[in-house]
């Protein structure tokens, strides 16, 4: 799904795999295709334009257990972890942010 104020793709789907490989996703892709109900198409399950940097679940977890190694009170660790807090950080676009601090 295009977001327009972000000018992004978003994912629409999630799924859980015991283990992930580039049939695995292929077949996934394939399934998820049928339940919208459009006809699979083989060019668009390769997505040329795109580029994954990552799981957002294992950055969440990785997030998490950072947080609780800084002993951040439980209740600023959940406030964190909700939808649309930390996890905005992965729309966010890099070039448009500006480096304070120590970078």
């Amino acid at each position: 799904m295009f977001d327009p104020r972000t000018k992004l793709y978003l994912p629409v789907f999630f799924s859980l795999m015991t283990s992930r490989t580039q049939d695995s996703d292929k077949r996934l892709l394939h399934c998820i295709e049928f339940a919208v109900g459009s006809k699979p198409d083989i060019n668009t399950l390769h997505f040329p334009e795109s580029r994954i940097v990552g799981c957002l679940f294992h950055q969440n977890q990785a997030w998490r257990r950072k947080m609780k190694d800084l002993r951040l009170p439980n209740i600023e660790v959940s406030i964190a972890m909700q939808k649309g807090v930390l996890d905005m950080l992965t729309v966010v676009d890099p070039e448009k942010g500006e480096i304070k601090g120590v970078a």
